[in-house]
């Protein structure tokens, strides 16, 4: 439904619609007080992951995912659970440059980097490195943040499987 919405402005003004969805998301639904809106703000964010993150760079998925890493400490468990799942989506779209959109607009667009070292980043580290009060849901977050990553990339076992072997031996 949001690419639809997005998509509705036609031409180059898709491209900034984008961009100013994904910069409230970012900026106000994440950090909203109500536990609604940053599931929905999770959601969407999963949403722009399963469209191919139409004009998110690198760096808008290396913040996206650092801002659902974040979450994961979150004190409600469906808030948690929504961003463990946009985790996984971001990070299976990050690994995956030839899936990553770039909307048409003005100019040439740069080409889909491949985030680099994002599974260790966001996965890996935040798994070993939890504390507090929180230890334990962040860790079942990061462990349903690796389904969610799996399950997006299931066609492509092989390199899954490269890419993830060297986490569990």
């Amino acid at each position: 439904m949001l690419q639809k919405a997005l998509e509705g402005s036609g031409g180059s003004a898709m491209a900034s619609a984008y961009t100013e969805a994904y910069r409230v998301i970012t900026r106000f639904g994440i950090t909203d007080k109500s536990f609604i809106v940053r599931v929905a703000a999770a959601r969407c964010l999963k949403a722009f992951a399963s469209i191919g993150g139409p004009g998110l760079g690198a760096g808008e998925l290396e913040s996206s995912a650092s801002y659902c890493v974040k979450a994961l400490e979150d004190p409600v468990s469906s808030v948690r659970d929504a961003f463990a799942d946009a985790l996984g989506s971001l990070l299976a779209l990050g690994m995956n440059p030839e899936a990553q959109v770039q909307p048409k607009g003005k100019g040439p667009s740069p080409p889909a980097k491949k985030l680099e070292g994002c599974l260790q980043r966001h996965l890996a580290v935040p798994f070993t490195k939890a504390g507090g009060a929180r230890l334990k849901d962040v860790r079942i977050g990061v462990t349903l943040s690796w389904v969610s990553f799996l399950q997006v990339n299931i066609y492509d076992t092989l390199s899954t499987m490269n890419l993830v072997l060297p986490f569990i031996l």
